[in-house]
């Protein structure tokens, strides 16, 4: 691989005048890692004339965009002629606009870069192959146009976002990477918004493992669910067939939402196997409010489950505790924490013979340590672990002599649920250094931790949320394959689904401790 003193040489090639907000967001991140060097060419798009049908999909689009995102920032488009001002302190960046292919050809010098990243749509044009030692990327998502919507209006929970590379010796076209994401149940802009957030990780994600590795060596994440029947543009009569189907499909749902009422509950079993359903006892609040989250631990000769108690009328979550006694009864709550923001999963760890937990406080930008002072009922702050990150259920696991920290992380437009970062330290209470890897996963479906990871048979699993269906849909369970200071991978090797009881929808947090089970689970009930 060709690299000059300022690292990865990257060609980013932009619509013009004007491009998706994503894209331009995608050129000053890249700028700010300081890592690579950044040349923009804006090319002016050559839009072919538009059959009756695109036309149509394009109105329609436009239309709901103004529905559905007219509040979102990220769903506008930028001047390409404001990129300068928020680009120019690099000095790693150029900027060129070229009102042709054939210009922009010309004005580009053959193997003078390392990665063309082609952001138009359709394919790469054949004379730019040659252009780029590491090939041209491209994205299936900016390629198709259309991409999302069949998965909306067929109802496949999944978009699947593939990163492509092109080259011209040897010709060939092949798969680089690929990401998740979550298809949104109504509208066609929140669906393409969501792909463009994971889609833009995806680049730097996979740039910065071909600027540390030379290559892209980690498995492609399978591809678990069906694929939309159809990829292009619908006709004018099919894109009418399809929407009355997709508005129909919510029209009901709302008819019937009246009838019934969703609330997150918890279970719990003494003895059994962690993976296993049966014999789970369910635990409701007596209100509309919820109960999700759990974790076990036992201690002084007492069984203590710390969950989530979501209050509906101050908006907010705050963390509370019952004890499970010997008979399998429970005895009263007790809150144990309760703050100005909202609180939720919170989960322990033991420490220099010291109780602490670290509770969710994504809304306060901060992972945030509690110790115990009293159990189980009084705590203190301790120690503030991450600061001005918004991090989602962090879960922390000591392994091979050297703490990991695993977290969702939300950021540049993302949902909650996008990508999984992995930290790591010589304790839990020193300084926390990024994985190189990260996000070391970007999919909808194993991403966000589901409670604390585990060992069998010499094996390292971790529990995570599969948010594909709904939000706490499913339980993956990962099996940790690679784990070091340079390296992650992980696999699926089991999904818990919801079906062990007819009015569950959901379940998304699992643990257990000296045989004492905890699940939480999305229940629908009737009026």
């Amino acid at each position: 691989m060709t690299k000059d003193s300022r690292g990865l040489r990257i060609a980013l090639i932009l619509p013009y005048p004007c491009c998706p907000e994503w894209q331009a967001r995608l050129a000053v991140r890249l700028r700010e890692t300081d890592l690579f060097s950044v040349t923009v060419f804006g090319l002016e798009e050559q839009i072919p004339d538009r059959a009756s049908g695109q036309d149509c999909f394009s109105h329609w689009r436009a239309q709901d965009a103004r529905l559905f995102a007219h509040k979102l920032e990220a769903a506008g488009q930028r001047d390409y002629e404001e990129l300068p001002g928020e680009l120019s302190a690099s000095k790693s960046l150029e900027q060129k606009t070229f009102p042709k292919l054939s210009a922009l050809l010309e004005g580009t010098d053959d193997q003078s870069t390392d990665v063309i990243i082609w952001l138009l749509p359709g394919s790469p044009p054949n004379q730019l192959l040659d252009k780029a030692v590491l090939g041209v990327w491209s994205l299936s998502s900016v390629e198709r146009e259309a991409a999302g919507f069949w998965e909306l209006v067929e109802g496949i929970p999944v978009v699947t976002c593939e990163l492509y590379t092109s080259q011209a010796e040897p010709a060939r076209r092949r798969i680089l990477n690929r990401a998740f994401a979550k298809t949104d149940h109504l509208s066609f802009t929140r669906t393409l918004l969501r792909v463009r957030a994971i889609s833009e990780s995806l680049i730097v994600s996979t740039l910065d493992e071909f600027r540390r590795n030379g290559e892209v060596s980690s498995p492609l994440p399978p591809i678990d669910h069906r694929a939309p029947i159809r990829e292009g543009h619908p006709g004018p009569f099919r894109l009418l067939g399809a929407l009355c189907w997709l508005y129909g499909r919510y029209l009901v749902s709302l008819a019937t939402r009246r009838f019934h009422r969703d609330q997150w509950q918890l279970a719990y079993r003494l003895g059994g196997d962690r993976l296993s359903q049966t014999g789970l006892i369910r635990l409701a609040p007596d209100d509309n409010g919820f109960w999700a989250d759990p974790f076990v631990i036992c201690r002084d000769d007492r069984t203590i489950v710390f969950f989530e108690e979501y209050e509906v009328s101050t908006s907010k979550g705050r963390i509370v505790a019952i004890e499970l006694l010997p008979d399998g009864s429970v005895g009263p709550m007790e809150v144990i924490l309760d703050l100005d923001h909202h609180l939720s999963y919170p989960f322990l760890f033991e420490h220099d013979g010291a109780l602490y937990m670290i509770p969710e406080s994504a809304d306060a930008d901060r992972v945030e340590a509690f110790r115990c002072i009293e159990f189980p009922h009084k705590w203190e702050p301790h120690a503030v672990l991450l600061d001005n990150v918004r991090a989602f259920d962090a879960t922390l696991l000591e392994h091979d002599g050297r703490w990991w920290m695993f977290a969702a992380v939300q950021h540049n437009g993302n949902t909650t649920c996008d990508e999984l970062h992995l930290f790591h330290a010589p304790g839990p209470f020193d300084e926390w250094t990024s994985h190189p890897a990260n996000p070391v996963s970007l999919d909808i479906r194993c991403a966000r931790p589901a409670g604390n990871l585990f060992e069998h048979e010499g094996q390292l699993y971790r529990p995570a949320q599969d948010c594909s269906e709904l939000y706490g849909y499913a339980l993956s369970i990962q099996r940790i394959t690679k784990l070091s200071v340079k390296e992650y991978q992980e696999e699926t090797v089991d999904v818990i689904l919801p079906d062990w009881a007819d009015d569950i929808r959901g379940t998304h947090t699992i643990n257990q401790e000296a045989g004492v089970t905890v699940y939480d689970c999305f229940v629908r009930r009737r009026n």
